[in-house]
């Protein structure tokens, strides 16, 4: 990291129910989550200010879940039955 540089903090990830999720962050702030196929396909966006996102994935398969903050990212897979 750079001088002046902060690290995201890495989101909690809680499924809820088969097709619903929860994150989980420590700070509320402005995020942009955005959730996208295995294969590139963009699924959904949405911008949050609170501690916790919903993410609701109605089709089966393998997800991303990208987290964006500051110029920050982080990618987290889940697998939708």
């Amino acid at each position: 990291n750079a001088i002046g540089q902060v690290e995201m903090a890495r989101p909690k990830l809680v499924r809820m129910a088969p097709q619903l999720f929860m994150l989980e962050f420590k700070e509320p702030q402005e995020r942009k989550v955005r959730v996208y196929s295995v294969n590139g396909q963009h699924i959904s966006a949405k911008s949050i200010v609170d501690r916790q996102a919903f993410i609701r994935i109605d089709q089966a398969g393998m997800y991303i879940i990208r987290v964006e903050e500051e110029g920050t990212a982080h990618s987290i897979k889940v697998m939708v039955n």
